[in-house]
């Protein structure tokens, strides 16, 4: 669900970042605080999800080294908005982009682990 809802709020945002009066600011702050919700659900679901996966020995690992790669998000994040600003003139870009990448993740966790007869059911 949250996968779902990420994408759902990044193919939203797009509509609310050229705003004509401040009207649509509030949509704005309602479809970001929704992608950061969402987000941090999937975050804590990941973490959970990680002892289900893997055996106790390497679940430690496992969870400690996807912390470490996912403390460089700020950091990547920071240089695609800049990049899309310089490209583009603005963040649309960035996302669809993501809006894309959460729905691949989306039908990559249904085939991995939600689906009937999948290997590793969580």
């Amino acid at each position: 669900m949250a996968g779902i809802g990420m994408t759902a709020c990044a193919l939203t945002v797009p509509f609310f970042t050229a705003p004509t009066s401040m009207e649509t600011f509030p949509y704005f702050v309602g479809a970001m605080l929704g992608l950061f919700a969402f987000a941090g659900i999937g975050n804590a679901s990941t973490f959970k999800q990680m002892p289900m996966i893997f055996p106790p020995r390497q679940a430690g690992g496992v969870i400690g080294f996807t912390g470490a790669v996912a403390a460089y998000g700020p950091f990547a994040f920071g240089m695609l908005f800049g990049w899309a600003f310089g490209a583009f003139g603005g963040p649309n870009v960035i996302f669809y982009g993501l809006a894309a990448f959460f729905a691949l993740n989306v039908a990559m966790n249904w085939w991995m682990y939600a689906r009937s007869g999948a290997a590793t059911p969580c």
